[in-house]
């Protein structure tokens, strides 16, 4: 059974983890074959302090792109 592993930083709304979650598996539906009940979406939410692009915490980055 494949699961999918997301990891993204807090903030965006239930419909918009169920839009990704949905579309992510119709990807790898179409990619390999495997019919949408094998797969599990896991999304894993992180605090800004808890990502550190390049080294740097998020949280002290001045200019952040959007979530």
């Amino acid at each position: 059974m494949p699961r999918i592993q997301i990891q993204m930083l807090k903030g965006r709304t239930t419909e918009q983890k169920r839009r990704l979650a949905r579309n992510v598996v119709d990807g790898a539906v179409e990619a390999l074959g495997i019919p949408k009940e094998r797969f599990t979406v896991i999304i894993f939410e992180v605090d800004e302090d808890q990502l550190a692009p390049a080294g740097e915490l998020w949280c002290d980055k001045e200019v952040k792109p959007p979530i």
